[in-house]
């Protein structure tokens, strides 16, 4: 079964935060692939939405990167709303959690260079984030 559009991007999403906070901490992917307990090219296909981990990656990563939950949650609102089980529209947690309005999270303070940001904004508003 094919995961919807809006699930496609938001993993898409997701990674591209990855990607931005990874580069912001200072590690390349095989450092971070490293850190976490995966290969360089799990973390690469996890930042461009085309694999998906499980939860303990997203925690490993979440915290070597200090994004602060930020990862985490996103994670957990792409599975429930996965599981059909989300309480409101992915696009709305989504946005909640990697808003443009000073949430926690949000895609200036995940991304640290002008590349990364502007990366993020458009995969979010590919995803209807924004």
């Amino acid at each position: 079964m094919r995961e919807s559009d809006a699930v496609e991007y938001a993993r898409r999403a997701l990674g591209a935060q990855l990607a931005a906070c990874r580069r912001a901490a200072g590690y390349s992917q095989a450092g971070l692939a490293e850190v976490v307990g995966y290969s360089r090219s799990t973390v690469a296909n996890v930042e461009t939405g085309r694999q998906h981990v499980p939860l303990g990656f997203w925690k490993s990563a979440d915290e070597a990167v200090h994004a602060e939950g930020a990862l985490v949650r996103v994670n957990d609102e792409v599975e429930a709303a996965v599981k059909g089980s989300a309480a409101k529209p992915l696009a709305a947690c989504a946005h909640s959690a990697l808003s443009e309005d000073g949430g926690a999270g949000t895609a200036g303070q995940l991304a640290h260079t002008p590349g990364d940001a502007v990366e993020a904004r458009r995969v979010m508003g590919m995803a209807g984030w924004t």
